[in-house]
């Protein structure tokens, strides 16, 4: 059993239109845990007036005994997936009062300013662009403040890709 916000009912249901019926992905504070994929089996026919919440179900095989009743869990619900999705770094995205943007690096070691449409933030701080880079397009992470089109840069190679 979870809830949901009674402001984000007509995207399940949408979801369920267009997809059918749901994954509900259940995750433990156990990090050697792995998730479980149940499905989503039940939607309340009433709102809690008192919290603006909704209830929902998932059932889940359960094979490997790992849930139990009434334990915490963390539970995320897939309303849609995105193919092909252009996803950077959330700190990529600079604001300005025209809109959104990023610094892209050019092969010669400057950069370029490109307005950004973004789409959905997603949990491991990346966020989907909409419109204004393709993918494989290398994105200005750090040090966006002392930027400026045409400006000279030095790459630096990030911990992981070393």
């Amino acid at each position: 059993t979870f809830f949901i916000n009674e402001k984000d009912l007509h995207k399940v249901k949408r979801a369920i239109d267009a997809n059918g019926p749901l994954n509900v992905h259940v995750t433990m504070d156990d990090p050697h845990q792995s998730a479980s994929i149940g499905t989503l089996t039940f939607i309340d026919n009433g709102i809690d007036i008192s919290t603006g919440m909704i209830k929902l179900k998932g059932t889940h095989t359960n094979e490997d005994k790992s849930l139990w009743p009434n334990q915490f869990v963390r539970v995320k619900l897939i309303l849609d997936t995105l193919d092909d999705a252009v996803i950077i770094p959330v700190e990529a995205v600079q604001n300005s009062p025209k809109g959104k943007y990023v610094y892209i690096l050019k092969g010669n070691k400057t950069v370029d300013r490109r307005n950004v449409k973004v789409g959905q933030l997603q949990e491991d701080n990346t966020i989907v662009i909409q419109e204004g880079i393709k993918a494989g397009e290398k994105v200005i992470t750090i040090g966006q403040v002392n930027l400026y089109p045409g400006a000279k840069v030095k790459v630096m190679q990030n911990e992981d890709e070393s």
